[in-house]
């Protein structure tokens, strides 16, 4: 996600990784190629397809999209899409931008004088 709000969710499935976006198609074509990037490096041996949601030219409606992903070719055993899941939520920590902070929400804090 960005500041923008345009998402890209990742989905596992036996066609390999599924990479749905949505928002505006000009910023998304950036952070997609960043995103199939990051997946060849972790899972080289697994195909990475894109789907833009959208109403637009190129895209696929909302209502559209199970079908779309039930059209893609099947190329990987029940058991490897376990693996793959696996290793993309174990490095899900490590390949997140944006930066949480840890421990609780302070509540009663008051601002230093400056003298």
């Amino acid at each position: 996600m960005n500041r923008n709000q345009d998402v890209i969710h990742r989905a596992v499935g036996k066609a390999g990784i599924v990479l749905v976006a949505e928002g505006n198609p000009n910023r998304l074509k950036g952070m997609l190629a960043a995103e199939k990037k990051k997946m060849a490096r972790i899972v080289a041996d697994v195909p990475v397809h894109d789907v833009i949601v959208g109403s637009g030219e190129g895209q696929v409606e909302i209502k559209k999209l199970r079908t779309t992903l039930l059209k893609l070719p099947r190329v990987l055993p029940g058991a490897q899409v376990t693996v793959v899941n696996d290793r993309l939520r174990a490095l899900g920590d490590l390949m997140s931008n944006m930066p949480i902070p840890k421990g609780p929400m302070p509540k009663g804090m008051r601002m230093p004088k400056g003298r």
